[in-house]
């Protein structure tokens, strides 16, 4: 089996999400990768962390985005 599967809309055991962070002052905050593909066990407790992301901004009053 591979380990990366492609993504199948017509999969219900597939979902895909966007992420926009919306930009406040001059400069965007951006992702530090573009995409990134996770997955999760069938068996996974609630509420387990799937994924976690990091942005930057370069606005010197930005505040962390986490």
């Amino acid at each position: 089996m591979p380990s990366r599967m492609e993504y199948d809309h017509a999969n219900p055991a597939m979902m895909q999400v966007h992420i926009l962070i919306r930009d406040l002052d001059d400069n965007k905050p951006a992702f530090l990768k573009k995409e990134v593909t996770t997955g999760v066990r069938v068996d996974a407790a609630l509420q387990t962390e799937v994924l976690r992301l990091r942005a930057e901004d370069k606005d010197p009053t930005a505040l962390p985005i986490r």
